[in-house]
């Protein structure tokens, strides 16, 4: 119980018909080509930016770290010189 369709039959002439569907099948392999490229610097891009914010997110903490040993230090430095001030 198969069912075969019948071939299309087209009034055009065969040249014109070959020249439409080759066209269009380029067409469509350009534009294929297009959104796989298109995908392909998106991939790139997005594995770009989640390595950057990596890396800044890294220098963050310790910057973090830096400035809070310079805190301390800062806050040594003022005990020092309070306790010089009152010896004085």
């Amino acid at each position: 119980m198969t069912s075969e369709t019948p071939p299309a039959s087209y009034r055009s002439p065969k040249h014109k018909l070959l020249r439409f569907f080759e066209k269009s099948r380029d067409k469509w392999k350009d534009r294929c080509k297009e959104s796989k490229d298109q995908i392909r610097y998106y991939r790139n891009r997005t594995q770009f930016l989640e390595e950057s914010k990596k890396e800044y997110k890294q220098r963050a903490i310790e910057l973090e770290g830096r400035v809070k040993e310079l805190e301390l230090a800062l806050n040594s430095q003022a005990a020092v010189i309070e306790e010089l001030k009152k010896k004085a």
